[in-house]
């Protein structure tokens, strides 16, 4: 036993190594999710490829009011609370403002 932890000594050395990288991996894998799911774009490496972990989400509408930046789905701008989303006269459809049509019927709007 005493000849084989003079000899042997660097393996035990690989090991601590190894058990140390091992004990970071929860907190690594916990980091990656949370960045992920938060929406903060996080490459990883595969096979010494980057890859993009998470799309960019898009860009959100602009206030025509104002020029604020607003979500895609908000219905008032919080910059200006100018109203976002109209209502189509001839189907009562929701609209994006500056549209010139209504996506659902068609009808000019003005």
């Amino acid at each position: 036993g005493a000849v084989g932890i003079f000899l042997l000594w660097p393996l035990a050395v690989t090991a601590g190594i190894g058990a140390y990288k091992q004990k970071k991996l929860p907190s690594e894998i916990f980091e990656v999710v949370y960045r992920c799911t938060m929406g903060e774009p996080t490459s990883f490496r595969t096979a010494g490829v980057p890859v993009n972990a998470a799309p960019t989400a898009p860009a959100g509408a602009v206030c025509p009011q104002c020029g604020a930046q607003i979500s895609a789905n908000a219905r008032f701008c919080s910059a200006c609370g100018a109203k976002l989303q109209t209502v189509c006269p001839g189907c009562g459809a929701p609209v994006k403002p500056g549209s010139k049509f209504c996506s659902e019927c068609g009808q000019a709007l003005s």
